[in-house]
This record gives structure tokens, sequence and C-alpha cells, in this order.
């Protein structure tokens, strides 16, 4: 984490509108806050230097902003299961593709801490479960970017809890030569069920845990009672029948643009997204003969998460600012200072709706600046040497002195990849975006370009 750092809720702004900034701070001492417009953002020496206007008022002391934490991770929670669960046999069966091993990775969770249950995979990729408090683990990993499909099933009567994978090819249960069909039992008491309200979350158990799963899930399903094996069989072939008779039933294809995953099941128990994992990607049973998830919405029914998905940093409003009526248009900056550490948050003024201010109109890229918000250079991980000319060249021209490679946990860029190596999709703005600031230089190398910068710093020029 940096010693201080900040985001606004917004990049422009106009007279008579409202801007607020998000700030975190490590130092345990007070932040100093004032308002600068921005003149020139280039550090080179060379030029004319960072130029900085203040606004003419003193600077705010803000409370001591605490440390806070960056809740990554995509999930989907279900607040409120059907009461008719409780105390009955269950089922749950899901698609599953995992994109990531490590460490323990949740698929399903409800689970209380002491009753209910968990499935997901150990840090090996071998699926394993919590029921009530006995645990089941299969021996052997589910296969890496291929699909399975999962389940648990717990039958009370018989006192007892199955968990296994089946892999699938082409959304049909696999019986090619080498294809896994793998199971694990265990006696379980009479606790698969939470006692209390507790949510149901797909891809985590819960966000501070750090157990968010890498990978897509298709068609997750839940039922009040233990299906056999045939039927467990058509659940698997995706036999809709089958699928009918569930309590609950997510069909993630459906309402792709929004945050909520839809119930088809008979109680409408629809969930909500959190840090906006990337939708409407190939599941299953993808054919490769439609290439739009619109003309086949059954071949992009997948929804795929990441440990390292953000949308929001959620941090609170420790500083806002009501541009006055006669704020010129502009670009401007809070500034942070603590402890002799220093933070800053560009954003522009823009003119009154319907009124002319200028004759010449400057249009700020600032999409460009979100989606390449905290862009890692390739040379950053792969050259030492290049990493360290970018430090000693900062340090001499006294420039911003953060870069994204040492902080990824405020999240990449659309032109980065996430931790499993799939390529980043969407990039927001509610997080600290360290190459979008004054001073910020993108390029240490002297041949390259004049000051080695790009968007946000070299547009003030």
């Amino acid at each position: 984490m940096m010693p201080v750092a900040a985001y606004a809720d917004r990049l422009s702004v106009r007279p008579g509108q409202t801007i607020r900034f998000h700030v975190a701070s490590t130092t345990g001492q007070p932040v100093e806050a004032d308002l600068v417009r921005v003149i020139c953002a280039d550090a080179n020496p060379a030029g004319p230097g960072v130029r900085l206007e203040p606004l003419g008022s003193s600077p705010a002391v803000l409370a001591k902003p605490a440390p806070a934490p960056v809740p990554h991770g995509s999930h989907a929670e279900i607040a409120v299961l059907p009461r008719s669960l409780q105390d009955h046999d269950l089922t749950f069966g899901c698609r599953v593709m995992p994109t990531l091993y490590g460490r323990d990775r949740t698929i399903a969770d409800h689970h209380d801490g002491e009753n209910g249950f968990r499935l997901g995979l150990d840090g090996d990729g071998c699926l394993q479960a919590l029921v009530g408090d006995v645990r089941l683990r299969v021996d052997h990993p589910m296969p890496l970017r291929e699909w399975s499909f999962v389940w648990l099933r717990v039958d009370f009567q018989a006192g007892e809890a199955q968990i296994g994978f089946r892999t699938l090819a082409h959304g049909e249960p696999d019986t090619r030569p080498g294809s896994r069909l793998d199971t694990a039992r265990a006696k379980v008491g009479a606790a698969a069920h939470p006692r209390g309200g507790v949510p149901m979350r797909l891809a985590c158990s819960e966000p501070a845990r750090h157990d968010h799963f890498n990978g897509r899930l298709e068609m997750p399903a839940l039922f009040a009672f233990s299906l056999g094996d045939e039927k467990l069989a058509g659940l698997a072939a995706g036999d809709r029948a089958v699928l009918a008779q569930a309590i609950a039933a997510w069909d993630l294809s459906r309402d792709p643009g929004g945050s909520r995953i839809v119930d088809i099941g008979p109680h409408g128990c629809h969930g909500r997204l959190v840090n906006t994992p990337t939708r409407a990607v190939t599941g299953s049973r993808w054919s490769g003969r439609e290439m739009r998830w619109r003309d086949a919405p059954d071949e992009y029914a997948a929804i795929h998460f990441h440990e390292d998905d953000i949308t929001d940093c959620h941090w609170p409003v420790c500083y806002e600012w009501t541009v006055p009526e006669d704020t010129r248009s502009a670009t401007y900056a809070l500034r942070l200072s603590s402890a002799g550490h220093e933070e800053n948050v560009p954003f522009f003024v823009v003119p009154a709706r319907g009124r002319a201010s200028a004759p010449v109109a400057v249009l700020a890229s600032t999409f460009t600046y979100t989606v390449y918000g905290n862009n890692i250079r390739p040379e950053w991980d792969r050259d030492p040497a290049w990493q360290q000319t970018w430090r000693d060249q900062s340090r001499a021209w006294g420039a911003y002195a953060h870069n994204p490679g040492d902080h990824r946990e405020y999240g990449l860029s659309t032109y980065d990849l996430h931790t499993d190596g799939s390529g980043i999709g969407i990039a927001s703005w509610h997080r600290p975006m360290l190459n979008v600031r004054v001073g910020y230089i993108t390029y240490p190398d002297e041949p390259l370009r004049a000051s080695g910068l790009r968007h946000f710093p070299a547009d003030t020029h």
C-alpha cells in the first residue's frame, strides 16, 4: 500500500457540482489537502517543469485517514435462499472451468462457520468440501482450462455426503479415454444447512478470506433433495427436466450487461455480482459457430471470475469541493501530503452546459486514461535495468514516485493480464490510477522521446 493514496468519484465536474475524494493513509499522521490548477505536469527540468497554481485557500487538514484495504476479487452473492431448503437433503451442481490453482479457491459457499457447506478447490486443484465440520477431498486434481461438472450431494437419511467432478466435452459428460470421473464420500450429521440467514456466495466464501475462484462458472443449481445417480448424470448432461426440479438455478447467460444473476427457479433468488467479473464468455457448450453472444446465448452462458477484479475501493470520502460558479475551465488536482509523502489526483473543470466559454474546445481523453489506468510497461517485469532507470529518473527529476508495477493491489489496465493469464477487459476510475498523475513518467529511456510521457502528463502540454 502507498503511504497516501486517493481517487475521485468523477473525472470531470461543472461549476455548481461537487467532486468527492476518497483517501487512505498508512502514515498515522494528519493529511494536508489543497487544490491546484495544473499548468504543466511534465517533471522534466529541461522544460518548464511541473507548474501548479494554488487556488489561494490554505491547505485543509484532514482527520487522520486510516489505512484502507482494497476489496479485490469478483464473486456473486445470493442474499436469501428458500426457507424450504432448511433441514432437507441437498444437491449443488455447477459447470466449472478453473484457470489458476495455488491456494484454496471457493466455488460455492453456504456455511456459517459451524453449519452449512463449502465446495471448492485446494492449492493442488483437487475438489474439496466442508459439510458442517466434516471435510471431503477428491485426490485427483481437476483439469485446468477445461470444463468439468462438479457436485455436492448430502443424504441425511444415509448420513452421507459425496462430492465429485466429471470432465465435459462440448457440454456433455466426457467418455473418451483419459476422461475423469472422481468422487469422495464421508459420513456427516445434520449440519449441511446454516442456522441463520447466511447468504450464499459463488466464487468466494468471504472476501476477506482471499479464496476467490479464478475461472468460469456456468449454470449453478441447488436442489432440496439428494439427486440419484441417474438424475445427477442428467444434470451433468444439461437435462432441462432435471434442472426444472431445482429449488434455485442461476442462468448466467441472462442480462449479461448488468450486475444481477437471474434465478430461473420457482423462488426468484436472484443474486448480485461484486467487482464486475467478465460476462458473456464462452461456456461449456461453445461450438465456435457464432462469434457474438447475442446470436448464441447458450454458448456464452458463463461468467469468468478473477481474484484481482476490482470495481471500487469503497474508501471513505475525506475531502469534497463544490466548484464555484466563476471557476475557469481547466485542469486541476487535489494535492495531498502527510509525513513527507505526497499524492495528487487530477480532474477537469468543464464549462457549464449550454454556454460557450472559449472559441476552442479541448477534449480530454478520459476513456483512454481509464483503460490505460495502472498500465505496467512490459519492460518493468522483464528488464531490471529498465526498472532501475525509471526509479533513478523519477528521483532525479522529483517526479511522481510510484509505479503501478510496485502497487498491483490497485488493479491494472486493460493492456495487462489477470493473475490467471487472461486479459483484463474492464477498468474503473474508482481506485488510485498511478499513471494519471502530475509528474508521472512512462518511459525512462532518454533516447526514446522528450520526457517519456504518455496520456495525462503529456496532454498538459
